[in-house]
């Protein structure tokens, strides 16, 4: 473990890094634990530490740096990634051996907020004219290719359609050709759009803030089911073939605890993303805690980001039962 590196000398580093990043003096925030583990890489295959950092904040989406505030040296939407980068860099330097950091922020205010306040939908043409999407770029080649015209953004940061979302979901229908599916966070219904033009079955979209976007996307489909709920209280009702959810990347962890033991007994698979595929760590946790309620996890990168595809059966390759 890590021996020369105290957790209140992290702390101090933490706090003085967002400090010199976060101008805003109506935002406070206060590092409440630290978690120091040992794990094996994927890719080296040698030990290396991990320290965990649970940060509290009274405005999480600009500790993130995703919303509002000033954003100096262009960083915005990226905070916890800069600090995670310093950190690493700094004491891999000092201590002279592998460590990477996690940065979790919880946030003090409702979780409306992070939301509700800040997200908006935009015309694909709108958000190429604005320069937030690039012409010919992968979300843009992948907005051709499903013949999809809103782009969900978050803070700064486009945050739908993500290609590796949309293949991944089409690639898993061709080969499971469901009766009937659980879109849970469908945005502004891209993927449940992937998934109809793949292969024709009952679709049933579920989402508190974008439901009237995926009603427009979704609306030459007659199969559709639209339910404008809050996932995290969403009772769901019947059996499905297949449940797809696509959280938000910092609710994934929230979302394998709490919801997903109700669904067990609720489809014959369960697929979710969960961050990008550069984030080991976090994936790692995910993973683990899915692995708790599922006798079959497999978790893979599509295109840059970290899905999961779980069942109570063992799949073979194709992703169909063994």
């Amino acid at each position: 473990m890590i021996n020369k590196l105290s957790t209140d000398e992290v702390k101090q580093q933490v706090l003085r890094v967002f400090q010199e990043i976060i101008v805003d003096p109506n935002v406070s925030f206060e590092v409440v634990d630290i978690d120091v583990h040992e794990t094996k890489s994927i890719t080296m295959g040698n030990t290396i530490n991990v320290m965990w950092v649970k940060v509290l904040a009274n405005n999480r989406p600009v500790v993130m740096g995703q919303f509002g505030g000033l954003a100096p040296n262009g960083l915005y939407g990226l905070f916890k990634s800069y600090v995670e980068g310093y950190l690493k860099g700094m004491y891999e330097g000092l201590l002279g051996k592998r460590i990477r950091f996690y940065i979790d922020v919880f946030d003090s205010r409702p979780r409306d907020y992070d939301m509700k306040d800040y997200l908006k939908v935009l015309p694909r043409k709108e958000a190429i004219r604005t320069g937030i999407v690039k012409p010919d770029s992968p979300i843009d080649k992948v907005m051709n290719e499903y013949s999809l015209e809103q782009v969900l953004i978050i803070g700064g940061d486009v945050s739908a359609p993500v290609p590796g979302v949309l293949h991944a979901a089409e690639n898993i229908v061709r080969k499971q050709l469901p009766n009937n599916i659980l879109d849970l966070f469908c945005g502004t219904g891209a993927v449940s759009k992937a998934i109809l033009l793949a292969h024709t079955c009952d679709v049933t979209c579920v989402d508190l803030f974008t439901a009237k976007y995926a009603r427009q996307t979704l609306a030459p489909f007659k199969n559709v089911n639209i339910q404008e709920h809050d996932v995290f209280s969403y009772k769901v009702r019947g059996f499905y073939d297949l449940i797809f959810a696509d959280p938000f990347d910092a609710e994934a962890m929230k979302f394998a605890c709490n919801f997903v033991p109700e669904i067990l007994s609720k489809c014959n698979l369960f697929v979710m993303s969960h961050g990008y595929s550069e984030n080991k760590y976090w994936n790692f946790l995910v993973h683990q805690e899915l692995k708790k309620n599922f006798a079959y996890v497999k978790t893979y990168s599509s295109e840059g980001v970290s899905m999961s595809m779980c069942s109570q059966k063992v799949l073979n390759n194709t992703g169909t039962s063994a």
